[in-house]
């Protein structure tokens, strides 16, 4: 009898977690239930006690300075302005279809 390969279990893998994975569509988001919490903690007082946290700092020699992108060489060009050189008709495939009542207020 011949073993799996690795390719083989791996597919038999990731079909047996992706129902997992997919358990919602919903996006991830919390809300915050203590809406006035912080307002009520942060009083005059407690803002006048309040002692500020240090930044933190970078050490000496974590900081690598890069390197300056080379510079063009040569004489720089241009060229007068002028109409597109490409003739062609547009794409009439409309990608949006405006709803009136919509929430922008259109």
């Amino acid at each position: 009898m011949k073993r799996p390969t690795p390719v083989f279990c791996a597919t038999i893998a990731l079909f047996a977690t992706a129902p997992a994975m997919a358990q919602t569509d919903q996006p991830v988001s919390k809300e915050n239930t203590a809406k006035r919490g912080a307002a009520a903690y942060w009083t005059a007082e407690r803002f006048k006690a309040a002692k500020p946290l240090p930044l933190p700092a970078a050490k000496v020699g974590e900081v690598k300075q890069e390197a300056a992108p080379p510079q063009p060489t040569g004489k720089p060009e241009s060229s007068d302005a002028q109409a597109p050189s490409v003739q062609s008709k547009p794409h009439e495939l409309r990608l949006y279809q405006h709803e009136k009542n919509s929430e922008l207020g259109g």
